[in-house]
């Protein structure tokens, strides 16, 4: 798995110096956008949008890699289900045929829909984690009145895959150095894998408690002021790009009222 990137890559682009508050802007505005718009026009365009800023921060390569993984088995998915149990009900139009199996065109347009709408949500999110390291985005967050808790509970949060991902990794790594076999069909793969899933989540639940009484040793629930390694400033470009994000979504919940 270590072609797939789950957590912050250091580059010097224009998309990494941003304040992360910018880029927490861009994931409620797409948040907002999926939970209420109806438009798959507007979610290619988003879509679009979030891969230019990829490429814009230099992760391009990695974030297509990424979604390819994580979203291409969800698109297919979406295709076949939505193709065949069409959502609009009977429809004389189809699409596809074979045998006594119909794909309807309303299905396959209302699957590509759900996997444009799932693409952006996970993509606005992983362009976050790809672009923001973690000690800006916690302190980001105190500057505008976070408690240094709920900060840490949403880096935390966002660590969790990445944090089960090396833990994997290792624990694969070591079977195949005493010889696990994890090449051939498809069976003889998941013969192999299935018994180590329990000891990769036993061993993320003992990182995450190895964490615990880290930061309880270095004082984490002191009521006493907090410092922070890192300064972050909300610089004018900052501001109006939150000001952008903030106008979007003014301008999008107007339309849909009056629509």
């Amino acid at each position: 798995m270590a072609f797939l990137k789950t957590n912050y890559i250091k580059k010097d682009s224009v998309i990494h110096s941003l304040n992360p508050l910018v880029k927490f802007s861009w994931v409620s505005l797409v948040v907002v956008l999926f939970l209420f718009s109806g438009s798959m026009t507007l979610f290619i365009v988003v879509n679009i949008i979030i891969l230019l800023l990829a490429f814009l921060g230099k992760v391009g390569r990695d974030f297509i890699k990424g979604l390819v993984f994580m979203i291409g088995p969800i698109f297919l998915f979406s295709l076949m289900i939505h193709g065949l149990f069409n959502p609009f009900g009977i429809s004389e139009e189809v699409l596809f045929s074979f045998y006594t199996i119909n794909i309807s065109l309303e299905g396959f347009y209302y699957g590509l829909f759900f996997g444009f709408k799932i693409s952006a949500l996970i993509s606005v999110f992983y362009l976050f984690i790809l672009t923001t390291y973690p000690g800006r985005m916690v302190t980001s967050l105190r500057t505008i009145g976070f408690p240094h808790k709920l900060g840490f509970l949403v880096n935390a949060t966002l660590q969790i895959v990445p944090l089960m991902l090396r833990e994997a990794e290792t624990i694969i790594d070591a079977q195949r150095a005493r010889g696990l076999e994890t090449k051939g069909s498809i069976t003889k793969r998941l013969g192999a894998y299935v018994p180590l899933l329990g000891p990769i989540v036993l061993g993320s639940v003992m990182k995450v408690y190895e964490r615990t009484i880290a930061l309880e040793v270095r004082g984490f629930s002191s009521t006493a002021d907090k410092t922070s390694l890192y300064v972050e400033n909300i610089t004018l470009t900052d501001k109006l790009l939150i000001a952008l994000s903030v106008v979007l979504l003014i301008i999008y919940v107007v339309f849909r009222v009056i629509g």
